[in-house]
């Protein structure tokens, strides 16, 4: 008798390999979408300065809203504002906990406690 071989059937992907895969490819698309969206930018740095060498403009007359169109970007701010906020932030919450002592739940002063809670 001859033994007939059937041809097996292929072997489905593991989980660990289709979450290989997968993340090939995001990491394939991810690298596509970062070097189109670079080729925009010079496309787009590349017209602009198209325009300003075609007006003979040393600059060009943007307000804030046109530079917000341009960029997506909703709100600027500077590092001097951040550090002002910081600034103001920490002088509030020393004045309300260290001079009014808005916070404590502890009454007394520091001999009172000291001799209150001793840990032996």
């Amino acid at each position: 008798m001859s033994s007939v071989r059937r041809p097996s059937l292929p072997v489905p992907p593991t989980a660990l390999e289709r979450l290989r895969n997968q993340m090939r490819d995001n990491q394939s698309q991810t690298q596509r979408l970062t070097i189109e969206r670079e080729t925009l930018r010079s496309h787009f740095r590349e017209s602009v300065k198209g325009y300003l060498a075609d007006q003979e403009l040393a600059k060009a007359p943007m307000s804030r809203r046109d530079l917000q169109e341009l960029t997506d970007v909703q709100f600027f701010v500077s590092f001097s504002f951040i550090n002002f906020c910081s600034f103001c932030c920490v002088l509030s919450v020393t004045f309300c906990l260290g001079w009014m002592g808005w916070g404590r739940d502890i009454k007394g002063d520091y001999k009172t406690i000291h001799d209150q809670y001793q840990v032996s």
